[in-house]
């Protein structure tokens, strides 16, 4: 590549060459493995992880031979000192906050669930089960 001659021509350079790098970082980004997904300290980041489960394994109660596809969250989730969490931890070192279970770091949790889940008991009565499975998981 030869020098730039003015900004013009530099400014001109520089918007051709932005959307290959974001088009080659976004390419980079989706081949990532689900090793390449871990963290510097070896702890993988929070995700949704899938599994199929029997009805009657879910420890609801009902007795179905029926399998359902179950999505669950796991992983590690990032603890970024926010303002709120400098407000809370001075609230209870001065006493003003009695309860004691407040979370000190994010959670990885589901953000969004799978729609409603229907199957058929023993019995042969029509059940349904809401927000069962996790659609989505994000750091709360």
């Amino acid at each position: 590549m030869r020098p730039i001659q003015d900004e013009e021509e530099g400014m001109e350079q520089g918007r051709t060459r932005i959307p290959r790098y974001r088009r080659e970082r976004r390419q980079k980004r989706q081949n990532y493995s689900p090793l390449a997904l871990k963290r510097k300290n070896g702890k993988v980041k929070c995700a949704l992880k899938e599994m199929p489960m029997r009805i009657t394994d879910l420890g609801l109660g009902y007795v179905s031979e029926e399998v359902i596809k179950f999505g669950y969250c796991a992983g590690s989730c990032e603890h970024k000192v926010k303002n709120y969490d400098v407000v809370v931890s001075n609230l209870r070192k001065w006493n003003h906050i009695a309860d004691t279970s407040l979370q000190e770091a994010p959670c990885c949790r589901p953000v969004g669930y799978d729609g409603p889940v229907g199957f058929l008991d023993v019995n042969n009565q029509y059940q349904i089960l809401r927000k069962i499975s996790a659609k989505k998981c994000g750091c709360v």
